[in-house]
């Protein structure tokens, strides 16, 4: 569990940090993604652990069930400030957003996994750049 906390605590840093720089959560989810890329092992051991720990009685479940909700908290807090600014379409559910940000997240990185000779972390991470450029405001894309 140690190893799996300092992984969540250094993607959490990740994550405010480039927040912090740039504004943007989009950006801050290609930060860690990228990053953990190239920690493949370690990011293979989190993603099947989360999937082991969806049964209650699994040793890991409180851990991410934690981890997962304050990732969401933290996401629909900062998407909504992003509509409140302007730089999110308006009419996006921010609570709805967090969760499929959540989803589109760890499914393209088991897919990295899965299909790794025919899927790269740059088309994993592109294809996350794509999606986040339909939810932003056109004003926010010439800023």
């Amino acid at each position: 569990m140690a190893l799996l906390r300092q992984r969540d605590e250094t993607d959490q840093e990740l994550f405010q940090r480039v927040l912090r720089e740039s504004g943007s959560p989009f950006q801050a989810i290609v930060a860690v993604v990228r990053a953990n890329a190239a920690a493949p092992g370690i990011t293979a051991m989190f993603t099947q652990l989360a999937a082991e720990a969806i049964r209650p009685e699994h040793p890991a479940h409180d851990f991410f069930h934690e981890v997962y909700t304050r990732i969401h908290q933290d996401l629909r807090v900062t998407l909504t400030d992003m509509q409140q600014r302007g730089t999110l379409v308006a009419s996006i559910d921010t609570d709805q957003l967090a969760s499929g940000l959540i989803a589109l997240r760890d499914g393209l990185a088991l897919q990295l996994f899965l299909r790794s000779e025919t899927q790269s972390a740059d088309e994993m991470t592109g294809t996350l750049e794509t999606m986040f450029n339909l939810l932003v405001t056109q004003s926010s894309k010439r800023a």
